[in-house]
């Protein structure tokens, strides 16, 4: 699922506007969003308790559907979660192709900020499926969601846009480690993996060094040879280092 970090979403493009709130009201949004929130929560008698749900028909956006998290001091990140894959599978299953989502919070422990990353974040992730060998019918194939999380009207234009950023990165990330890790060990053998861990080095200028089977027994990596003897497939041991210009700090 792409994410869009944005404010004030343009509501007249959006099929379905989903708002997790907890118990008791806090909506620091824009007054446009707002004002559709609270007509929803009026309109069904919302409370906001846990796993509470409710779908609406509207105008712009088309439907809302209104999620409850329970109290606001039991906020969490597991719930976050829970209510994030709620808002995929009742997306996929009313297949709506633009969506927007409020999560007017910030969770324990965490600022504003951090929050809105971390809700990207997960949302990206909502619809991931491994389906590379499965067949699927043109009529079944389920349509690819946009979706736009909206931000505190406090957030500014390029606090946003660097969100955005690291959203998309940490996103386009996290799926290539997902196929990666799902794909059958006859289609990622370790030459597999070093060759794509060269190419995502090559895109992002970090350094790739591959090691083979001589030097790995030069180095002395006897745990990783023992397994390997089990394989037809030549052993790989792959480093990957990242030295930004200019950087302040040495983090590992």
């Amino acid at each position: 699922m792409r994410v869009e970090i944005v404010r004030e979403p343009k509501f007249q493009k959006i099929d379905h506007l989903f708002v997790i709130l907890a118990e008791g009201e806090h909506l620091d949004v824009a007054a446009s969003v707002k004002a559709i929130a609270k007509k929803a929560v009026a309109a069904a008698k919302f409370t906001g308790r846990t796993d509470e749900s409710i779908t609406m028909l509207s105008n712009h956006p088309k439907k809302v559907t209104l999620l409850g998290l329970g109290k606001k001091a039991s906020l969490s990140i597991r719930g976050l979660r829970g209510a994030l894959y709620s808002v995929a599978k009742i997306a996929k299953k009313q297949r709506d192709k633009n969506i927007a989502v409020l999560f007017p919070y910030a969770l324990p422990t965490f600022t504003e900020e951090e929050t809105l990353r971390l809700t990207a974040d997960y949302l990206s992730g909502t619809d991931y499926k491994y389906d590379r060998f499965i067949t699927v019918k043109k009529d079944e194939k389920a349509p690819s969601i946009h979706a736009v999380l909206i931000a505190p009207s406090s957030a500014d234009a390029k606090q946003l846009r660097n969100l955005q950023r690291s959203a998309i990165a940490v996103s386009d990330g996290v799926r290539t480690v997902r196929d990666l890790g799902n794909a059958p060990s006859n289609i990622v053998t370790p030459t597999t993996l070093a060759e794509r861990a060269v190419e995502v080095a090559k895109e992002l200028g970090i350094k790739c060094t591959v090691y083979g089977r001589r030097e790995i027994q030069r180095m002395k990596m006897g745990g990783l040879i023992a397994v390997n003897r089990g394989s037809v497939e030549e052993p790989k041991f792959i480093v990957l280092e990242y030295a930004p210009p200019r950087a302040k700090k040495h983090v590992a």
